[in-house]
């Protein structure tokens, strides 16, 4: 081989990011690994050891990619943050509003193993909250987004100024019903606490904007006028 033609090689783009790739590649699947882990045993009892052997990689590498626990937990919530914008962008193609909350009650409720279109978010941000900082506010930025896409929904099924404590009252069900069922350990409460969940959005769907008598069961009178 001439001494130019290995120069080339050497130098080609490709022989040049392989490095860049496998750095990348290592971080993603520490990221992942943490993401599971949080999931299934919140952040503060998750180590980084911890990580570093689910992802199957030595304990150093954790401490190259991430100098803190604090900035793999930040790691974690931009992830989140890509699972949650790529399931909007694909829900959005359901032009029913109704599927849309439905599709985000069944994701958000899902109790089986985590996966990237579930959102185990109330505990998350729950969790980022108390330990202050970053992640508080990081988490605090995540949960919004949630919120202000299910208060765009409700406005889009017509509850205009009412959208955003709907949407409020939505989260809260859903999440103390969560809460609730692994509290007790029963799967089974989670599912049926669900189906009334949808019910209620089923109601909220069925009901002319300007009846408002539906709400006076989960508002204030004086909020109604």
């Amino acid at each position: 081989m001439s001494k130019d033609l290995w120069q080339s090689i050497v130098k080609s783009p490709i022989t040049q990011k392989q490095p860049e790739r496998k750095k990348q590649d290592k971080r993603n699947k520490l990221v992942v690994a943490a993401k599971s882990l949080i999931h299934k045993k919140g952040f503060g009892d998750t180590t980084l050891a911890d990580i570093a052997h689910e992802a199957e990689v030595p304990l150093g590498n954790v401490y190259y990619y991430f100098k803190t626990k604090e900035a793999i937990g930040l790691a974690v919530i931009e992830q989140r943050f890509k699972d949650w914008n790529l399931w909007v962008k694909q829900v959005i193609s359901q032009p029913l509003i109704l599927s849309r909350l439905i599709l985000f009650l069944e994701n958000f409720m899902c109790s089986e193993n985590e996966t990237d279109t579930n959102f185990p978010m109330g505990h998350l941000c729950e969790e980022f909250a108390r330990e202050g900082g970053a992640l508080a506010a990081a988490s605090k930025k995540f949960l919004t987004a949630f919120v202000e896409w299910l208060e765009e929904q409700f406005r889009l099924c017509g509850l205009a100024e009412h959208a955003l404590p709907t949407a409020y009252t939505f989260l809260s069900m859903a999440q103390g019903s969560m809460i609730l069922g692994k509290a007790l350990q029963n799967a089974e409460l989670i599912v049926q606490q669900r189906d009334r969940i949808e019910s209620w959005l089923k109601q909220i769907d069925r009901q002319n904007v300007k009846n408002l008598s539906f709400l006076k069961n989960i508002f204030p009178e004086k909020t109604l006028t």
